[in-house]
């Protein structure tokens, strides 16, 4: 067996902002910049990366991680996927969503002497639709599941099989949901649970008492 080390991060798009310094690592959250630099992992992935990001990212972490991809979404500000790795990225892939929502990143890295397939997903978020304001976040979690089931269905079609895979990112859903049964029909498995991680992976910072949960996820699928 090889251990491998890997780390998902929502970056969160409105940190970034380009200013007059020509270090572009002034341009983004310090804080979450540094935190960055300093994960001992071996594939970083990303969510909501946008171009000032990237750049920040290139100039500070090329180093230990010399091979960066990037998908910096037009239509959707949140939309940006980053994977940086310490080996080859061997295939970069976009997914677009079925919903017209954000697109999934697939890529295939070559790490500690093997092929790693990894989908790096932010899922449709938990918001309400139109007309419905009102709604708690757990009132539109319920009512956009089959949403994130379809997209994730989507995505599980367009994933080559015989290399160990993992899917990484913000689900945008809690373990319970029937988005993990399909997964788990899938082959795949919940890094968390096996864990036994209970902590939560995402917080809303504006409303803290509103949401404190794990929505954020890793699954991993042996090589068949």
């Amino acid at each position: 067996p090889r251990e491998l080390k890997i780390a998902s991060y929502n970056v969160f798009y409105e940190l970034a902002h380009r200013n007059d310094s020509k270090d572009a690592a002034t341009w983004v959250d310090g804080p979450t910049l540094r935190h960055l630099e300093t994960l001992e992992v071996d594939v970083l992935v990303m969510q909501e990366p946008n171009e000032t990001w990237e750049a920040a990212l290139r100039a500070t972490i090329s180093e230990r991680f010399p091979h960066c991809t990037f998908h910096a979404s037009a239509r959707h500000r949140p939309g940006g996927l980053g994977v940086c790795a310490k080996g080859p990225i061997l295939v970069v892939a976009t997914i677009e969503s079925p919903v017209d929502w954000f697109p999934a990143q697939r890529v295939v890295v070559e790490v500690a002497g093997m092929q790693l397939q990894i989908l790096n997903v932010p899922l449709r978020p938990a918001l309400s639709g139109p007309g419905r304001d009102g709604d708690t976040w757990q009132d539109a979690n319920l009512a956009t599941r089959s949403i994130r089931k379809k997209e994730i269905a989507a995505s599980l079609g367009k994933l080559g099989q015989g290399v160990p895979t993992l899917i990484v990112g913000d689900f945008n859903e809690l373990t319970g949901g029937d988005l993990f049964q399909s997964l788990s029909a899938s082959g795949f498995a919940s890094a968390l649970e096996e864990s036994g991680e209970k902590a939560s992976t995402w917080r809303w910072l504006e409303r803290p008492d509103e949401l404190n949960a794990q929505i954020d996820h890793l699954v991993f699928r042996p090589a068949e």
